[in-house]
């Protein structure tokens, strides 16, 4: 895997900044069946995030926070109370960036030949843990191309975690 050269910080921006400054975003969530969601009421947010590559020991704690918040007032706001003491739930995050080349054949009026795109893929990643069994109770993720990994802020970061989020917890 890849990673954006210019550090873990832009690999962090970028995946945070998929909804606003992508051309096209795909979510997608898993869950436990058998787990029922109605005993969930209080959270608490991991202080460590996973990211893909060899940059992740740089990763700015700044857009750390930002994501957090971004999570922590999507919850409130859905009636979840954020608690440091016995939550029900924990939250943790995950997020990469893989450099793409994608081979694209063209021909016949001007001959055989190819077309290389060349683009960056981000990921963001929220697990919601079963603090009673530590065991991962709901995944929800966001990837796509990132077309300016230099652009976010908290009103891209908050877009991204309302998407993922939206579907949390599962009807």
């Amino acid at each position: 895997m890849r990673v954006l050269r210019s550090g873990a910080t832009l690999l962090w921006l970028g995946a945070l900044c998929l909804v606003a400054s992508c051309s096209r975003m795909d979510i997608a969530t898993d869950y436990d069946p058998e787990l029922d969601f109605s005993e969930f009421k209080s959270f608490d947010i991991l202080s460590q995030v996973s990211v893909s590559g060899n940059e992740a020991q740089n990763i700015s704690p700044f857009l750390f926070h930002r994501t957090s918040q971004a999570i922590e007032a999507a919850l409130v706001s859905r009636g979840f109370i954020k608690t440091t003491d016995n939550p029900d739930f924990t939250i943790a995050m995950h997020a990469g960036a893989d450099h793409r080349i994608d081979p694209n054949s063209y021909g016949y009026w001007g001959g055989p030949g190819a077309n290389l795109s060349e683009y960056t893929e981000g990921t963001l990643i929220i697990d919601i843990i079963d603090a009673a069994t530590n065991q991962l109770a709901w995944r929800g993720s966001a990837s796509g191309v990132i077309a300016d990994p230099s652009r976010a802020n908290q009103e891209d970061i908050n877009t991204a975690v309302f998407n993922i989020l939206e579907k949390f917890p599962p009807h």
